[in-house]
């Protein structure tokens, strides 16, 4: 046996060894860290990477020639389902001409192992003709909603971090700066669960691991010159004393994002429960409210089970039209939940509902 495959046995029970005593001793907030240190280790000894895994300094690349809209005006926007290639874009329309409202931005979701792991250019052409700006959610899984927290090492944050995945980085950077025109990227949303804890996603609970994977991703783009895409941290902001941990930094963010969905009646059997706007809006941009970024609020609605949807749609944005740094609202307009199935989040869920939304945004403050 030669002497690199010799190092490369010894490390692996090495590292299982670690990883019991650390889960059982530390916690899981160390044992995730740790396990991010060993599986690096591992990668580099065997050969499969040899790509520095510290992340530079990165200055902030602005290009003055793209602005969006000025602090004071709010852009509507929505997740249409089904809008996962340029031949729905007709949806778009149809929205539009039902909320009576143009849109500026359009939401999109792009898992890293699924059929739209390819970067949508065709789609965010289509978009882009209609002068819509798209955000992108960028996913690092293969979507199973069924089993949701399953970390797949394959695209584990550490993996992201060491490099294993830059060439597909590479290609989606290329082809970002090919399109030319701005949009947003979203990457791992909602991470920012107590740390050691997976919620609902697999890339949540590892604040470092995260921190590392976004900052890799950022650096890579603009290594490639893709200067036309802006970057967006979205966390979920309900413990303030570890939400922070997850920033990325300013010199990587461009905008911050908020998840405001009330589900009501329809919510996890430990709190089911009809939340008003306050506690999730008002508490969540409270614990950002002091880094210096525009807001979008990328993730809106509501159930219609438990109170009174329409009241709450008004009373939200009645709310966020007095935040100052608000440039966008994005609708969820999605008749069912892939992990809340009883849960229709459009705005046309109902008459009233409708009604509500429609008489929101009428007014002058929104694009």
């Amino acid at each position: 046996m030669d002497s690199n495959r010799y190092r490369f046995l010894f490390t692996i029970v090495v590292a299982l060894f670690t990883i019991l005593l650390t889960y059982r001793f530390l916690g899981p907030d160390r044992f995730y860290s740790i396990v991010g240190k060993i599986e690096s280790e591992i990668l580099l000894i065997s050969g499969l990477t040899t790509v520095n895994t510290g992340t530079p300094d990165s200055p902030i690349i602005t290009d003055p020639d793209i602005t969006l809209n000025p602090l004071g005006r709010i852009g509507l926007g929505a997740y249409i389902f089904g809008l996962f290639d340029e031949t729905k874009v007709s949806e778009i329309d149809k929205y539009q001409n039902l909320i009576g409202h143009r849109l500026q931005f359009v939401l999109l979701f792009r898992a890293w192992d699924d059929f739209d792991k390819e970067f949508p250019s065709a789609l965010l052409n289509e978009l882009d003709k209609r002068d819509i700006v798209p955000i992108v959610t960028w996913e690092p899984w293969k979507r199973d909603f069924k089993n949701p927290t399953l970390i797949d090492t394959k695209y584990s944050l550490e993996a992201i971090s060491v490099g294993l995945h830059d060439e597909y980085i590479r290609e989606w950077a290329r082809a970002s700066r090919a399109f030319g025109s701005l949009y947003i990227l979203r990457f791992g949303h909602e991470q920012s669960t107590f740390p050691g804890e997976q919620s609902w996603y697999p890339w949540q609970g590892r604040p470092e691991a995260y921190v590392k994977a976004y900052q890799r991703i950022v650096d890579i783009f603009r290594e490639e010159g893709a200067l036309n895409v802006r970057y967006m941290w979205n966390p979920v902001m309900f413990w303030p004393d570890t939400t922070l941990r997850y920033y990325p930094g300013d010199t990587y963010v461009d905008y911050l994002g908020l998840t405001v969905l009330n589900h009501g009646a329809d919510g996890n059997p430990s709190d089911r429960r009809w939340k008003r706007c306050d506690e999730q809006y008002i508490k969540q941009y409270s614990v950002i409210r002091s880094i210096d970024r525009p807001v979008i609020v990328v993730e809106f609605g509501s159930t219609e089970r438990g109170g009174l949807k329409d009241e709450w749609i008004s009373e939200c944005i009645r709310m966020m039209q007095d935040n100052p740094r608000l440039v966008g609202i994005i609708t969820l307009e999605n008749k069912s939940d892939p992990t809340h199935p009883g849960i229709n989040w459009s705005v046309n869920s109902s008459y009233n509902s409708l009604k509500a939304f429609k008489e929101a945004v009428s007014i002058p403050l929104f694009k």
